[in-house]
């Protein structure tokens, strides 16, 4: 019975994994349900598009780019989607990325163009769409008899390199910041090895880069050496016998996986460590600003220069980057604003105020970028724009106003809040798919210089009026240039070029328009800005696989000498295909009014996602079943059924709709459950307990929103529970004349729920398995009644809090845990409230009672990062420790009301306490699918002869 229940606990656990992965894209593209979008669709010949209103030229452009590289996606890889792919187009939370599900075959797109802060000329949507479409013609290609059991096989042991390679191999150019990556990695052998592609390895940002990148570098290579067409052969190869890739490259190109990546990593290596050796790495010779930081983004000095602002993220694996100030008196660092803080900022011309954007939750609890101001002489904060989508702040020299890019659905603009008229004016009016970027005053407050990457592909320097009036490029060539800042006199223009192959820091003289190159590092330098001296600039460089630093350069008008152009070349495979480019076409709608004729019906759309095969079990053995779940792409509606027959019918339906606030979901089961030996009558005799069970709830579900940080979560919800208890072998216990007290209990236990919970944390790579600071708190009342058609009277109370800290040493944490629970009235005898083995650990047999109170500290510590051990379909990656000391004790009633024997109290209830250790585990199945297992010994301090070895499934407090 055991085995069976965690076989089928694993298979729960992986069906969950796929709706999770589904509904987790719903609720981080549609954050919090949203119901005041309101959601519209049309079909073009291969696509559906939905789309929420607002938004129809980037949905009419979504379409027209689909249709574009469908063909030429569809004809690498060797394979078309059977039905049409639905497109889900979003534009309203500050968010740029794209994902395709397996389940359903859906694209969600989150279209704010990121690929302004990044590289190359590509069109961002056009680059997201192939991207994600690729995925989705994959997850097709990998499909054949039986269905998607087949695809869903294919996705488990296909490596994440290949699947990831091949999307950007189609859908994007080889750039430079790819051959950054692996120049600073190749050249510090700190490349992923080949057991690391495999699958979503626990990564922190530049690993997880590094699979993509790594993966794209890799199917360049295969294109290249076996022709453009190998790329699919290896997929037809693979989907004949989706159990073993390595069985399909030997078969599609003629060598192993291990050989490939030999051979590929031979020419990598050689290759970058021998650029990266021609030039000049910045923190070798340069002065360093050091921080106690992984990932420095941006750093601004005070006018005074007695502070220093730095946005930075503490380790790469947490992705929060948040405000520091460095006090040149204190020599300390210290927080003052966060999470998410956008890495362009600035302070007043006087000092007293730090200008920045972060992303942060509107009315609706979506999560946008405004601007905000911090106080540093009264350390306040103050929110200075609405709503605005506003980032990259600078102060105009008099302080009285600020300029900034603010995001308008397909492109940006300029504009200028007034700080005392709090009057806002967008000041340019560029045209659609245009972005601006990085504003900054010119001394004297007449000018402003940005960056524009427009809607040829040209990314360049511009100057501008304060008024709005008289664009003029600065420069205008092929080169890319961002990021430009003016000198304290006004008379240069420091900005970033990759004129070199490089991201290199070059100075403009604005008299003589002469341009000089500064640096010449290996890796790359960003977010300049001139010190208050004139006289130096810093720079944020990326050298080191492990770190970004602040480089502090000297500059001198003097120095007249040209630092000599120093290029870079990257392997020729890396450019021998580029992706299909959009072309101007026939429109695919007569006007734009026929994008939003046809509102989105959730229900309408609605269809089968997984049919799989399903066994239940009751006392007679296993019976077959099935299961199905349904949803729309999204999410609106999801429904997911179990059902299994032999010599009974069970069943489970699991209803949730996300078009309200709240959400509401229905559940509804009915199984068998065998209990086992339940009554022990003497020694000969002994009574089992098998009985038919009905359980179902609705649930109303709120996810508050305060206006804080997008990392704290506020929970309410409210419950009606049933469940109906039938003893198929009753009659076993009146033959017996078991007292009625002792019997089970037969009948209905209706309840209603009511709670709360609120969480902050900081998330890490770890977090299931490891977590790190955060706190939580929950409490949750249940309340039976006859007035529910209950035949128990109750009335129960749970609460416990969670707080974790991070001690001095990196991942070193200290966790404690307190709980309570607190119930009157009647207990079903075949589930007695008890505090056992889950609670305190190392306990042989639970201590039963109404009241109970427990309490967990722990001390968790690091040992393993990465295993990197991969045996057929698991990898083995981190191990950690924990040492822990558990206690708590239950008093009161510990049998129901029809029991009439004594109660004890809180008094004369001794504390079971235990201590121990626990070695925690985490694997990925299929190289995707992460399992945590916990395995610990821990002692009994009442009664040292009472220990147990214990595992456990699943995340830690």
């Amino acid at each position: 019975m055991k085995s069976f229940q965690i076989v089928k606990s694993l298979i729960y656990i992986f069906v969950s994994i796929l709706v999770c992965l589904n509904q987790s894209t719903a609720q981080t593209s549609f954050s919090r349900n949203l119901p005041d979008l309101k959601w519209h669709t049309f079909e073009t010949t291969h696509f559906q598009i939905i789309y929420h209103q607002g938004i129809e030229i980037i949905a009419h452009e979504t379409a027209k780019i689909a249709e574009q590289v469908y063909p030429v996606i569809t004809l690498d890889l060797g394979a078309e989607p059977p039905v049409k792919t639905p497109i889900i187009v979003t534009d309203y939370l500050d968010y740029s990325n794209g994902l395709a599900t397996p389940l359903g075959h859906y694209i969600f797109l989150w279209t704010q163009n990121y690929h302004k802060y990044t590289t190359g000329d590509t069109n961002w949507l056009q680059t997201l769409i192939a991207h994600e479409f690729t995925h989705i013609v994959n997850f097709w290609a990998f499909r054949k008899f039986p269905g998607f059991w087949w695809e869903l096989t294919g996705l488990g042991f296909v490596p994440t390199w290949f699947l990831e390679g091949v999307a950007e191999y189609e859908a994007e150019k080889w750039c430079t910041h790819r051959d950054m990556l692996l120049r600073v990695t190749a050249y510090h052998k700190q490349m992923l090895p080949y057991k690391k592609m495999t699958g979503y390895i626990g990564a922190d940002q530049i690993d997880a880069r590094l699979v993509y990148e790594q993966g794209h570098s890799l199917i360049r290579y295969i294109a290249a050496r076996f022709g453009h067409d190998a790329v699919k052969k290896i997929i037809l190869k693979f989907r004949a016998f989706p159990f073993s890739f390595n069985l399909a490259l030997k078969r599609g190109i003629g060598i192993s996986e291990k050989q490939l990546f030999a051979e590929w990593k031979e020419q990598i290596d050689s290759h970058y460590t021998q650029e990266y050796n021609k030039h000049q790495p910045l923190n070798e010779t340069a002065q360093i600003f050091k921080t106690p930081f992984q990932g420095n983004y941006g750093a601004r000095w005070s006018p005074a220069g007695d502070k220093i602002a730095v946005v930075a993220i503490n380790e790469y694996d947490e992705h929060v980057r948040e405000l520091y100030i460095y006090s040149q008196e204190s020599g300390k660092f210290k927080k003052v604003a966060g999470p998410y803080v956008n890495s362009f900022f600035s302070w007043s011309p006087d000092g007293k105020k730090i200008i920045y954007s972060q992303k942060h939750l509107v009315s609706n609890g979506a999560s946008i970028n405004d601007l905000f101001s911090y106080d540093i002489i009264g350390k306040k904060i103050k929110r200075i724009t609405t709503n605005e989508r506003a980032t990259d702040p600078h102060s105009s020299p008099d302080g009285k106003r600020v300029v900034y890019a603010v995001h308008q659905i397909s492109h940006s603009n300029l504009a200028i809040l007034d700080l005392t008229s709090e009057e806002k004016k967008v000041i340019t009016d560029f045209p659609q798919w245009t972005e601006v970027f990085t504003p900054v005053w010119s001394p004297a407050g007449d000018k402003i210089v940005f960056s524009i990457f427009d809607n040829q592909g040209n990314r360049d320097i511009c100057l501008i009026n304060s008024d709005g009036s008289n664009i003029e490029r600065l420069t205008n060539d092929p080169a890319d240039d961002r990021y430009p800042t003016w000198s304290p006199d006004g008379e240069n223009i420091a900005f970033i070029s990759y004129r070199t192959g490089i991201p290199n820091l070059f100075v403009m003289n604005l008299s003589t328009r002469q341009v000089r190159q500064i640096t010449d590092t290996p890796g790359g330098v960003f977010n300049p800005t001139w010190l208050p001296d004139g006289k130096q600039i810093a720079v944020i460089t990326f050298e080191k696989r492990d770190n970004t630093d602040i480089i502090i350069l000297p500059f001198s008008e003097s120095d007249s000498k040209q630092k000599e152009n120093s290029t870079t070349s990257s392997l020729k495979f890396h450019h021998q295909h580029e992706p299909v480019f959009l072309q101007e076409s026939t429109p695919l709608f007569k006007s734009s009014t026929d994008l939003y004729l046809k509102k989105y019906n959730s229900l309408l759309n609605t269809r089968s996602q997984i049919l799989l095969p399903y066994a239940g079990r009751d006392e007679t053995g296993y019976q077959p079943g099935i299961l199905n779940l349904f949803s729309d792409p999204l999410g609106k509606h999801t429904l997911m059924t179990t059902m299994s027959y032999r010599s009974r019918f069970h069943y489970s339906i699991d209803y949730t709709n996300r078009q309200f606030s709240p959400t509401i979901r229905f559940y509804l089961q009915k199984t068998t459950l065998d209990h086992g030996d339940f009554l022990q009558i003497n020694q000969e005799t002994t009574l089992k307990l098998v009985e038919n069970y009905w359980s179902g709830s609705v649930l109303f579900l709120w996810n508050l929103n305060f206006g804080k940080s997008i990392l704290s979560n506020h929970l309410l919800w409210t419950r009606f529970n049933f469940t109906y208890r039938n003893s198929i072998n009753y009659n076993e216990y009146e033959t017996n004349n078991i007292p009625q007290w002792a019997r089970p209990f037969q009948g209905w236990s209706n309840f209603l729920t009511f709670g709360y919970s609120w969480e902050t944390y900081r998330p890490d790579i770890s977090f299931d398995i490891h977590p790190k600071t955060g706190y939580y708190f929950g409490v949750f009342g249940y309340w039976g009644d006859p007035a529910f058609y209950s035949d128990l009277t109750y009335k129960q109370i749970n609460m416990y809090g969670i707080a974790r800290r991070e001690l001095f040493l990196k991942e070193h944490v200290v966790a404690a845990r307190l709980g309570t629970v607190f119930r009157t009235g009647d207990q079903p005898s075949q589930s007695l409230l008890g505090i056992g083995s889950q609670t305190l650990r190392g306990l042989n047999f639970s201590r039963t009672g109404d009241k109970q109170i427990f309490a967990n500290l722990e001390y968790r510590f690091p040992l393993i990062r990465d295993l990197r051990l991969k045996l057929w379909i698991l990898y083995f990656e981190r191990f950690t420790g924990a040492l822990f000391f558990d206690t708590g004790k239950a008093w009161g009633t510990n049998w129901h009301t029809f029991y009439d024997g004594s109660k004890t109290s809180f008094s004369n209830v001794d504390w079971a306490q235990t201590t121990g250790g626990e070695l925690r585990h985490r694997l990925y199945l299929l190289g995707k699918i992460p399992v945590v297992i916990r395995a610990g010994y821990g002692f009994n301090l009442s009664d040292l002869n009472e220990a147990n070895y214990y595992v456990l499934f699943g995340p830690v407090f």
